[in-house]
């Protein structure tokens, strides 16, 4: 296949500036200069301190925000039309007055692209998928917050997006819950092959997950670099854990990310004198 028939968000010169303080004059740039593209059925993830504009790209892509300057580019589908895109945030935005299933059903019922017959069947499917058979009847205020999530991850392969932007869904989740939703959304993404674009500040997460990771500067946000993460799919995220690939990985990325963070830390010196 083409390269150019690969690539279903390229990214060039983009920058986002917000305004600021009107009396004053004065704006802030949330990122500048990114360069970037993300593959048909990619798993990229964006990583970098807080507050470098890693939700702010993301808002971009998914048409919530409007970049300042540069090209954000998303191909259509195969057949001509829009790419669909769909969002997991991180506040989980299920609705309390719907059941898990009616939450899922609402979504694909709103789907012009999803055939009213297949309804039912796409319902069940995904929430069996994540495990939520028995509380299909539930009602958000009834389940863990971990369910809630799942809920939202069934939600959003269940409407059949193009592209699926994620923003650090599993960052208020205990470290159990959350390896067991990593190993979920690595499931449902290899049967799916959806393309992924995964936002967190997590940098063991987004090796696990990635097929590229872009790393971002500190404020104001731009691309330091692009690393492709070279392990096979499926993943067996415990066994990865265990091996000196994963800790180096991590190794250089945490270096990466402290030397963009190192003009934030204050140098501390055996010099008590108050």
């Amino acid at each position: 296949m083409d390269e150019k028939k690969q690539v279903q968000i390229s990214v060039s010169n983009l920058g986002k500036v917000f305004p600021g303080n009107t009396q004053k004059n004065e704006s802030v740039t949330a990122y500048k200069d990114l360069n970037f593209h993300v593959n048909v059925g990619e798993f990229l993830c964006i990583l970098g301190p807080s507050g470098c504009g890693k939700t702010t790209v993301l808002r971009s892509i998914a048409a919530l925000e409007t970049p300042s300057s540069g090209e954000l580019y998303i191909a259509p589908t195969p057949e001509g039309t829009e790419a669909n895109i769909g969002m997991v945030f991180q506040e989980r935005g299920i609705f309390p007055w719907m059941t898990v299933a009616q939450n899922i059903r609402f979504l694909l019922e709103n789907n012009p692209r999803i055939k009213p017959k297949n309804i039912d069947n796409l319902v069940d499917h995904h929430i069996s998928k994540v495990g939520l058979e028995k509380f299909a009847h539930y009602f958000p205020h009834q389940i863990s917050g971990g369910m809630k999530q799942r809920v939202s991850i069934a939600r959003s392969f269940a409407n059949d997006p193009d592209i699926l932007l994620m923003d650090e869904p599993f960052v208020f989740l205990d470290y159990q819950t959350r390896s067991n939703l990593q190993e979920l959304l690595l499931n449902i993404w290899q049967e799916s092959q959806k393309t992924v674009v995964f936002v967190t500040h997590d940098i063991e997460e987004a090796v696990m997950l990635a097929d590229r990771i872009a790393v971002m500067t500190a404020h104001p946000g731009s691309i330091k670099d692009i690393i492709t993460i070279d392990f096979p799919r499926p993943r067996q995220l415990n066994d990865m854990r265990k091996t000196s690939r994963h800790a180096e990985y991590v190794d250089v990325i945490s270096r990466m990310i402290r030397n963009e963070m190192s003009d934030f830390i204050p140098v501390v010196t055996n010099d008590s004198r108050s």
